[in-house]
């Protein structure tokens, strides 16, 4: 039998982690040690206790993550645990390769240090942000597909207004000295919020698939919370013993997108002129 190590990505962080291992392990405490001369803060403190509440930002996260990833592996190796390959998702990639002796602990923390601090910088001013910058929690997930998805409806909107500027009831309206504020409330946004309406309705199936995609990756909600994903997420380990773990999230998501899909069709029916002659 061959024994492989698989490293998490961002995601898995919280306060606390490695202090028990710290006062237990002298290999842990000095790989902790080395690597908090690769940063510029407080990396021990930052994982033991996090009381300025940084751990979830990416330039925090990452040279924590993968200083622990280090340190845990030096301990197993200390006990002759050894794996025979090594991997990692997104930034367990780093530990990975520390792992099969690319770099050393050193190496590896300063690297994701330099990712970290890039990461964040990309971002600065911009209205669209990754979850893995902003932390992983449920809010965080739904801020960020909510920056990302209102560009669709801006421009949907601003087609439809358009195109009602040029309709014969309000160049009408315009002619009798109607005012424009008036015929944007009256005449061009009631018959512009129908298309926004059915779009939405379909749209919500989406939004469900992706909040609970990133829950299974780590990247939404985060326990205790109950998120259908991360019961996915939690319930896989002990698939195929239990399987109504996965099976019946799995079944809530299925059925609610359906669902949410039927009704976006029933409100376009109804509220598109040309299905309701027919």
């Amino acid at each position: 039998m061959k024994l492989g190590f698989l490293y998490a990505g961002q995601g898995s962080q919280h306060p606390g982690m490695g202090a028990d291992l710290y006062e237990a392990y002298p290999a842990f405490r000095k790989v902790l040690d080395a690597a908090q001369a690769e940063v510029d803060f407080d990396l021990k403190r930052t994982c033991f206790e996090d009381p300025e509440g940084v751990l979830n930002q990416t330039r925090y996260t990452q040279p924590c993550m993968v200083a622990f990833a280090a340190g845990l592996t030096a301990v197993l190796r200390e006990k002759g645990i050894v794996p025979s390959a090594a991997a990692g998702l997104s930034l367990g990639e780093y530990s990975a390769l520390h792992a099969a002796g690319v770099f050393d602990a050193e190496t590896a923390v300063r690297l994701v240090a330099f990712r970290g601090k890039a990461m964040e910088e990309a971002a600065k001013g911009r209205d669209s942000a990754m979850v893995a910058v902003l932390g992983s929690s449920l809010n965080n997930a739904i801020l960020a597909i909510s920056l990302s998805w209102w560009p669709w409806y801006t421009r949907l909107i601003r087609g439809q207004a358009i195109s009602m500027k040029e309709r014969k009831f309000v160049q009408a309206a315009e002619t009798i000295g109607t005012g424009r504020m008036k015929i944007i409330f009256r005449h061009i946004i009631p018959n512009c919020i129908s298309p926004v309406i059915v779009q939405a309705s379909m749209d919500i199936g989406g939004v469900i698939l992706t909040v609970a995609s990133l829950s299974f990756l780590s990247l939404g909600a985060q326990l205790p919370t109950p998120e259908w994903g991360l019961m996915i997420s939690m319930g896989r380990r002990f698939f195929p013993d239990s399987w109504w773990y996965c099976i019946f999230p799995g079944l809530a998501i299925f059925i609610t997108v359906l669902c949410f899909n039927l009704l976006g069709d029933a409100i376009r029916e109804i509220l598109d002129p040309k299905t309701r002659k027919n």
